[in-house]
């Protein structure tokens, strides 16, 4: 079943699935393949997207393609397993930066008792400096909200249907998450949840 959450979060993930330069990596056919299986998760986003502008979220057209996507997910996510069963968390010395960021937008997607498996694998390469903390915090404040619990930066949103637009989950501490998201790199809360309202 798709919920609102799962679309309002697709949103917000798509607006960091931003191209990053490729830097030295020691297997660029894996990381040629990541790449790949990114295009296969943000394609159908876009397309999700599109129709989310055009005939409202929880439109027919807009869940056929969730379908879909739910679909192209799955394979995505049985593809990353037997990477890190092979490798380990596939990190920007392994692939590079978009290699990286590529396997982080499969898990980004995966249900939430997988990412809880992988959170603390991701969390190793971060502090190993394999891996940006800026996207991490996007995997934690999901993890949080899959809790019912406060997320820690605000990267989180929701579609509202009485006030028609995407809304934050609940912020721990909220008067001092710009600290927190300045410290590793993100933008101020207000102008982040802007963009992603711009966006939908």
């Amino acid at each position: 079943m798709i919920t609102q959450q799962a679309i309002a979060s697709a949103l917000v993930v798509v607006l960091v699935a931003q191209t990053t330069p490729v830097v030295g990596q020691a297997n660029v056919e894996l990381r040629d393949e990541l790449v790949a299986l990114r295009e296969s998760d943000q394609s159908g986003r876009m397309l999700i997207q599109e129709a989310f502008r055009e005939h409202g979220h929880d439109s027919p057209e807009v869940m056929a393609l969730w379908e879909k996507q739910s679909q192209a997910d799955a394979k995505n996510l049985a593809r990353l397993r037997e990477i890190i069963s092979e490798h380990g968390w596939p990190g920007q010395s392994l692939v590079g930066r978009d290699g990286a960021t590529a396997a982080f937008l499969i898990l980004q997607h995966a249900d939430h008792e997988t990412q809880v498996e992988y959170l603390p694998l991701v969390k190793a390469a971060v502090e190993a400096g394999e891996f940006e903390r800026r996207r991490f915090a996007l995997l934690q404040d999901r993890v949080l909200v899959g809790e019912d619990k406060p997320q820690v930066y605000g990267t989180q949103l929701y579609w509202d249907d009485e006030t028609g637009k995407l809304e934050l989950f609940p912020i721990e501490d909220e008067e001092n998450v710009d600290s927190r998201r300045e410290e590793i790199g993100m933008m101020p809360l207000a102008e982040y949840v802007e963009l992603v309202r711009g966006s939908n």
